[in-house]
């Protein structure tokens, strides 16, 4: 097993494990929910590269769509949360079909069930897709990128494919013990409490 980084080589509490920017307090890690996500990401493509498995379509898929949610923010899985009251009342008028291609759900697979979520003038309108749909849907935005989305995007290619982590946040295999590590450090630092 490879022996983690030195995290007290390369940490200084106050600042972001990912971007450097100051933090809400000593204690955390990082500066904010997108900082955290960008290298929760970083760590499971760099652990599907080692294990072989990052060009496997739904995993390249998943990654890439996570990606584009990044450049422009983050995705808040609360925001998000349909309860499962909703989740039946959509089936239930769905007839268990989807409602923009009229396949059958399944239980898994590209014809499994989701839940299509899009703004409206009256707010957000949620539909029955099945997974297909959805992420063709996801897939269909399209934007051009500006120069810092595009240096985004070529930062967080050279953190994956690295050979040895880039910044202390992006090593999967040690990650646990870092961070358990980096948190003692930061209590040490005399921080507010998170």
């Amino acid at each position: 097993m490879q022996e983690p980084m030195g995290p007290f080589d390369h940490y200084t509490p106050g600042k972001c494990l990912n971007c450097e920017a100051s933090v809400p307090n000593r204690r955390s890690l990082y500066c904010g929910e997108r900082c955290r996500q960008i290298a929760e990401l970083v760590r499971y493509a760099r652990r599907k590269l080692a294990d072989g498995t990052y060009d496997r379509p739904d995993i390249a898929e998943a990654i890439t769509i996570r990606k584009s949610q990044l450049i422009v923010g983050f995705y808040d899985k609360r925001s998000r949360k349909v309860d499962e009251e909703a989740r039946q009342g959509l089936l239930a008028r769905s007839h268990g079909r989807c409602e923009k291609c009229g396949c059958k759900f399944t239980p898994e697979g590209d014809s499994r069930f989701t839940v299509q979520h899009t703004a409206a003038e009256n707010g957000v309108v949620l539909e029955a897709w099945c997974y297909r749909c959805n992420m063709n849907h996801a897939q269909s935005v399209s934007f051009t990128l500006s120069d810092e989305e595009a240096g985004f995007l070529g930062w967080f290619e050279f953190r994956v494919r690295s050979p040895e982590p880039v910044l202390l946040c992006d090593d999967p295999q040690n990650w646990p013990t870092i961070y358990r590590q980096l948190q003692h450090a930061a209590r040490r630092s005399g921080g507010d409490a998170i």
